[in-house]
């Protein structure tokens, strides 16, 4: 279980790392799209990934901005399901603490 959390970890870690690139640079819009050289980033499976999340926009041939509301949008959702999943994996603990008490 510890090599898909680690990857896990380590995906993330990429992705904010690709989100604050766009920010950074001020890749926010059409107008603003940079290449990939200029943004510092490389046509990684994480990048593709965003693409086709439409995190990431192709503006052009070989130019891109970020979606800000697209992402934004992603990240209420994520953080929905890791408090639905905390919750739920809480709700186990209680209910094992209670049968082990009672049972």
């Amino acid at each position: 279980m510890v090599p898909s959390v680690t990857s896990g970890a380590v995906v993330a870690a990429q992705r904010k790392k690709i989100v604050r690139q766009f920010i950074s640079t001020g890749a926010t819009s059409y107008k603003e799209s940079r290449t990939l050289k200029e943004l510092g980033l490389r046509n990684s499976l994480i990048f593709k990934k965003l693409i086709r999340q439409g995190i990431i926009v192709e503006a052009t041939f070989d130019r891109y901005f970020i979606d800000l509301e697209k992402y934004e949008e992603e990240e209420r959702e994520r953080r929905r399901l890791v408090t639905i999943l905390l919750v739920l994996i809480a709700l186990g603990f209680v209910v094992a603490l209670v049968y082990r008490v009672l049972g």
